[in-house]
C-alpha cells in the first residue's frame, strides 16, 4: 500500500509542469534613425522589439516614451540616473540603445544592451544591411533583435529578400572633335586622336575628366558621366585660340577704332578675338580720307596690317573754281 501510494506521488509530480524561468525585463529607447527614415521609426522599432522578445521582456513605444520625458523634465536629471530611475520603473535592469543610419542603397543598424545596475555592456552589435529596400530591412532588423536575444530561432527568422544589384553596363565611348585632330586624354591617360573609340569599356554611372588639346586651339576640358549623353562625345569642337590683330597703314600714325572704340595707332597688335567674331574697323587720321570696313576675325586678317590712307586735296588743287563771296 505504501509503494502504490508513492508511485503515485511521483506520477503526480512528473506531471506537474515546471516552474517558467524568470526572463530579463528591458526596456527598448525610441531609435536613433536618419531625417529620412523618421516616418518608418516606429515601424523599425517595433520589429526591433519583436526580435528581442523572444529572449526578453521588452518595453517599448509610448510607455517609455512618457517616462523618459518624466525623468528628463527632472531637475539634476543625468544620463545615468535617468536610466536607472527608467529601469527602476518597469522593474528591469537592462537598457538597450539603437540607431539606424541610411548609406546609399544600404542601412547600418547599432544596438547596445546595458546592464545599468553593473554598468556592463551585455551585447553590442553592427550589422549593415546592403542593397535593402525598406520592407526586406524590416524583416533584417527583426533578425538583429533575435540575435542580440540569443535566440536560436534566428535562422528560421525570414530573412531580407532582395536580388543583388544588376551590374552596371560597360560601354566604349566614341569621341569626335571634327575636322581638327585633337589629343584626346581621359582621367590623365592619352588614348590618341580623335575620331576614336575607347579601347577600353566604361561603367554606365562612371564620371570621367576628359581633355582635348589641339596646335592652335585651346583645350577642351570637361567632366562626362558614362550613360549620359555618350553621343554629344561624338560632337565636340575646339575653338580655335584667340587672334590678336595687326594694323598697319600708309601714312603711320593712323588711330585705330574697333567697335567705335579707340584702341591705338598704327603700326599696333590689338587685342584677343574668337575666331569668327564680327567687327566693325576704322582707321583715321588728319588730312586723309576715313578708312572704314567690317571685318570677320580669321578672314584675310593680313589685310589688316596693309591699309593705305587716301589723301584729302581741296576744291582748287583739282582745278576747279573757288566762288569768293563779294563784300558789301
Amino acid at each position: 500500500m505504501y509503494r502504490c501510494v508513492l508511485q503515485f506521488v511521483l506520477l503526480c509530480a512528473i506531471s506537474l509542469p515546471f516552474p517558467a524561468l524568470a526572463r530579463e525585463v528591458l526596456i527598448l529607447l525610441p531609435l536613433n534613425v536618419d531625417k529620412t527614415l523618421e516616418k518608418e521609426a516606429q515601424l523599425f522599432g517595433t520589429a526591433l522589439q519583436q526580435g528581442l522578445s523572444s529572449g526578453f521582456d521588452v518595453f517599448f513605444g509610448p510607455a517609455v516614451e512618457a517616462k523618459l520625458e518624466q525623468e528628463y523634465s527632472k531637475e539634476g536629471c543625468t544620463a545615468q540616473s535617468c536610466a536607472q530611475n527608467l529601469a527602476i520603473s518597469f522593474n528591469g535592469e537592462l537598457i538597450a540603445d539603437s540607431s539606424i543610419q541610411k548609406l546609399d542603397n544600404s542601412f547600418v543598424v547599432q544596438l547596445q544592451i546595458n546592464n545599468i545596475i553593473t554598468g556592463q555592456i551585455v551585447k553590442s552589435l553592427i550589422e549593415i544591411c546592403e542593397n535593402c529596400s525598406k520592407l526586406s530591412f524590416i524583416r533584417f532588423i527583426e533578425n538583429v533583435g533575435l540575435q542580440a536575444s540569443g535566440s536560436p530561432n534566428m535562422r528560421q527568422a525570414a530573412a531580407p529578400s532582395f536580388s543583388p544589384a544588376p551590374a552596371k553596363p560597360v560601354v566604349n565611348l566614341k569621341i569626335n572633335s571634327g575636322s581638327v585632330k585633337a589629343e584626346v586624354f581621359i582621367n590623365g591617360e592619352n588614348l590618341g586622336k580623335a575620331p576614336l573609340t575607347t579601347n577600353r569599356a566604361y561603367s554606365e554611372g562612371q564620371r570621367l575628366d576628359l581633355r582635348l588639346r589641339a596646335p592652335g586651339y585651346q583645350d577642351l576640358r570637361f567632366s562626362h558621366i558614362v550613360g549620359k549623353r555618350d553621343a554629344q562625345l561624338n560632337k565636340l569642337k575646339l575653338e580655335k585660340n584667340p587672334t590678336a590683330l595687326y594694323f598697319d597703314s600708309q601714312p603711320r600714325g593712323a588711330s585705330i577704332y574697333i567697335n567705335s572704340q579707340l584702341m591705338g595707332k598704327t603700326p599696333d597688335e590689338i587685342g584677343a578675338y574668337k575666331d569668327g567674331e564680327r567687327l566693325r574697323i576704322r582707321i583715321e587720321r588728319d588730312g586723309y580720307k576715313k578708312f572704314s570696313r567690317r571685318h570677320r576675325v580669321g578672314q584675310d586678317d593680313s589685310q589688316l596690317g596693309q591699309i593705305t590712307l587716301q589723301s584729302l586735296t581741296s576744291n582748287s588743287e583739282k582745278g576747279e573754281k573757288v566762288r569768293v563771296p563779294m563784300g558789301f
